[in-house]
């Protein structure tokens, strides 16, 4: 004789598919993004996944940064490492952040990272996980520095004219004007730039100049033409 028990696992293998399908899916997404994928284990307080991209950014392995999390923060620009022990501390507590600081590859190459956070948490709302995405915008950071030191090069140029010097747009908007220009008015250029030429000049006066200034922007080329001082302006 034969005795035996028969019991339907049909929904425990249907739930063990679909984690597999789930897993699958999840690394074919972490393999082919650009950016870096990572988790961090509350409890155990430790780095337990880094998306491939991480070895390409970081220049570092996975494995080794497995083993030893200080080869993580060790990456980071020293003069950035208060902003990534900040940024742990409120992950400890549940908040999403969001950050940038630079990282020194081995070969002493920096490269700039825009970092986000999110928390995972049980039923209970303890954080149990962090998960983030770091991003390498070395690029966008190297063209932002380059614009901003050209702007301050054609500020300091600009600043030592002895002239009024402004910018204006096609609706008579200042968007920048120098000290001098600024000292016609009577008013510091802070209080001045987002003002139009109607709340400078008297309506004919201001009417007059944008005439010419849209002419230029129209005909993309300078405009030559003989202005009302102004020290007649005024602020409304």
């Amino acid at each position: 004789l034969w005795y035996g028990i028969a019991t339907d696992i049909t929904d425990r293998k249907r739930a063990e598919q679909a984690l597999s399908d789930s897993n699958t899916r999840f690394a074919q997404m972490a393999n082919n993004i650009q950016e870096v994928f990572w988790m961090f284990d509350n409890r155990r307080q430790e780095l337990v996944y880094l998306s491939p991209a991480y070895e390409t950014i970081w220049g570092r392995t996975a494995e080794e940064t497995y083993q030893n999390n200080i080869v993580y923060i060790e990456g980071i620009h020293p003069d950035d490492r208060a902003i990534l022990f900040a940024a742990l501390q409120r992950q400890a507590h549940g908040e999403r952040t969001e950050m940038e600081y630079r990282v020194v590859r081995p070969d002493g190459e920096v490269r700039w990272i825009h970092d986000r956070s999110f928390p995972i948490t049980d039923e209970a709302g303890i954080v149990l996980r962090t998960t983030g995405i770091a991003a390498d915008v070395t690029g966008h950071k190297q063209a932002e520095i380059a614009l901003r030191l050209s702007e301050e090069k054609y500020r300091g140029l600009v600043e030592s004219l002895d002239s009024v010097i402004a910018t204006v747009d096609a609706s008579g908007c200042f968007h920048y004007m120098n000290d001098i220009a600024a000292a016609q008015l009577g008013a510091p250029a802070s209080a001045l730039v987002g003002k139009s030429m109607h709340d400078l000049f008297p309506a004919p006066v201001a009417s007059r100049q944008l005439e010419h200034i849209r002419w230029a922007l129209r005909n993309d080329r300078g405009a030559s033409y003989e202005a009302q001082s102004m020290v007649q302006g005024k602020l409304r």
